[in-house]
């Protein structure tokens, strides 16, 4: 029997016409000697909160790219770890600075798909949803409390 992998596809599709809320979504492919470890994707929801929330958003997305795909040796399960890891760091950086208005605010899926592996957190009301045919699944269910 044939084995099929996965093809991963996706578009970039965004629902936010309040200018007060920042909706993003972030699509990383592999680079060559980093195939091992997949496709990283991630969505991202906050509030403007004064010009807080686009720049944290963006800087916690790109920590997490840079740690994930940094030693193309790791583990996808094991880079996810210290991706996400890097993640923690920021926002906890970002809050014991006095920087909080995120706070309740972030919410956050991100995944990896690497070969037949997905790996998946979410932070805030973040989820992440499998179709297969007519049914749609919630798969983050449980994996994170909210409000942060």
């Amino acid at each position: 029997m044939k084995q099929e992998y996965l093809t991963p596809s996706a578009e970039e599709l965004i629902l936010c016409k309040d200018p007060s809320i920042i909706c993003e979504t972030y699509l990383f492919d592999p680079a060559q000697g980093e195939e091992k470890l997949g496709y990283l994707f991630a969505a991202g929801e906050t509030e403007d909160r004064d010009g807080v929330g686009k720049p944290l958003l963006d800087t916690v997305i790109t920590a997490i790219q840079r740690e994930y795909y940094r030693e193309a040796t790791r583990s996808p399960s094991a880079s996810f770890e210290m991706a996400l890891h890097q993640a923690n760091l920021i926002l906890y950086d970002s809050a014991q600075s006095g920087i909080r208005d995120w706070m309740g605010h972030f919410h956050v899926s991100i995944g990896v798909l690497a070969g037949t592996e997905l790996h998946l957190s979410v932070a805030g009301a973040g989820a992440v949803f499998l179709a297969r045919k007519s049914q749609v699944t919630n798969i983050s269910q449980g994996i994170s409390h909210f409000p942060i």
